[in-house]
């Protein structure tokens, strides 16, 4: 089986993780692969055959730019609203506190249960319930 190192693979990679823009690599053995970012933050390799669509083209300095700004304010939007949410869950688990369970109504069990999914990490910043198998 012939080699898949890709040439200068790791200067590629990093790129391709500091501004999630995809970029076209080749390896030792002179096949083309698609760098790509994944959701979960990490830098994938394709065939470009299996690539959908165009092969991406090399990103200009300003497309670089502004995909990294654009990456770091959705960053601190997620942030925000991951302490917002905290926040609201906080309070709303606050106000149970020296009220015995049969003293708790509908809206404060649901606070109490969103306080615990959001402490194990099951919900996502707008509350839903995250997929269980994630």
């Amino acid at each position: 089986m012939p080699s898949r190192d890709i040439i200068d693979g790791a200067a590629i990679g990093a790129a391709v993780a500091a501004d999630g823009l995809p970029r076209v690599a080749t390896a030792t053995d002179g096949t083309q692969h698609v760098l790509y970012l994944e959701e979960s933050g990490r830098v994938r390799s394709m065939d470009a055959d299996a690539w959908d669509g165009p092969l991406p083209t090399d990103p200009t300095p300003a497309e670089i730019d502004a995909a990294i700004a654009a990456r770091e304010t959705e960053r601190a939007t997620r942030i925000a609203d991951a302490l917002a949410l905290r926040q609201q869950i906080r309070t709303t688990a606050r106000a149970l506190a020296g009220r015995k369970p049969a003293q708790w109504g509908v809206p404060e069990l649901r606070g109490l249960v969103a306080l615990l999914l959001h402490e194990g990490g099951y919900l996502e910043a707008d509350a839903a319930l995250k997929d269980v198998e994630d």
